[in-house]
């Protein structure tokens, strides 16, 4: 459905618009026991000592290489998708070719627009650049305001009033830029308490991104501030075509920033899965049942835990009767 691609006001300055789980219990792993935790030991054989650990399930069941090479092969195709979107990062957008049936169009009802051929061909070379169609309609804040008590701010419901528009103008054609401009019927000539409110289909949003429209709103605002309404349209629609297919530094450091994180997280996870995932020692490792006690090797001085080995896991001396006390 369409959405909001921003608006402005004579007194409110201008506003960006609007861009368009529960799980199981999982493995846990930890130092310290914790209910449904069963006890592991393991054997750190630089220290001859041994390591313990406590899991809610059997680490016998656990394939580190099948987990290893899962995730690999997960992660390495989206972490060359990430180099290839940093290299992509700065090309442009390609242009909107739709097959909507309607034309770039001007509605002047509140008959504020006296160049309406020299707002149309703006308008017009803009959609010939973008592929966007755009709507212009102008109207009085009688049409759309209402002071009642829990009727929202006037941004509020000329937005409301803008969605609805579109929807009645294109219903799901959502290749449209709407821009809806208001004023009184019988403006102050101290203070024209104008309003504007643009709304864009959602098959515009890869060109019309939210740093273009961003664009936009601040060059129209700002020129409505100082121009007529028609001149204001004009020259803000013949300076943003030749913004509309460029990608801006603002674009360009967002697109990195957001391609460095989901990188930073793809090498991380294999990073974890390689080098720090706990299940490579636990794989080697063997449940530390009651009965079993800590043994002191008759040969290096390690220790290791009766019934968990076969031998000394250090030096491959036979079992020592011997526990320690």
């Amino acid at each position: 459905m369409p959405h909001s691609s921003g608006g402005g006001s004579h007194g409110g300055g201008f506003h960006g618009g609007s861009g368009g789980s529960g799980g199981g219990p999982s493995h846990r792993v930890g130092n310290t026991y914790f209910p449904g935790a069963r006890r592991y030991v393991y054997y750190d054989r630089r220290r001859h000592i041994p390591r313990y650990y406590y899991t809610n399930y059997d680490v016998s069941t656990v394939n580190p290489v099948k987990t290893m090479i899962t995730t690999l092969a997960i992660t390495i195709p989206l972490l060359l998708l990430m180099v290839f979107a940093f290299v992509t990062a700065d090309e442009p957008p390609s242009p909107i070719y739709d097959n909507c049936r309607y034309n770039s169009e001007i509605y002047d009802y509140a008959d504020v627009i006296d160049n309406e051929r020299e707002v149309l061909s703006a308008v017009n070379e803009f959609t010939a650049v973008s592929g966007i169609k755009v709507a212009i309609v102008t109207v009085n804040n009688e049409t759309w305001y209402s002071d009642g008590w829990f009727s929202g701010s006037k941004s509020s419901q000329l937005e409301d009033y803008a969605y609805n528009l579109y929807v009645d103008m294109f219903g799901g054609d959502e290749y449209h830029w709407l821009i809806v401009y208001s004023e009184p019927t019988n403006p102050d000539s101290n203070f024209n308490d104008w309003h504007w409110e643009g709304m864009q289909g959602d098959d515009t949003d890869s060109v019309l991104t939210e740093a273009k429209a961003d664009i936009f709103n601040k060059t129209f605002n700002d020129y409505l501030l100082k121009k007529d309404v028609g001149d204001a349209f004009a020259d803000a629609f013949g300076y943003f075509s030749n913004v509309i297919m460029t990608v801006t530094e603002e674009e360009l450091v967002e697109s990195y920033l957001i391609y460095g994180l989901i990188t930073a997280i793809i090498i991380g996870v294999i990073l974890f899965e390689v080098v720090l995932n706990k299940n490579w020692k636990l794989s080697k490792a063997s449940e530390f049942r009651a009965n079993d006690k800590k043994i002191k090797c008759e040969y290096c001085s390690g220790e290791y835990v009766s019934g968990t080995v076969m031998k000394c896991p250090y030096c491959g001396a036979p079992v020592s009767l011997e526990t320690e006390e």
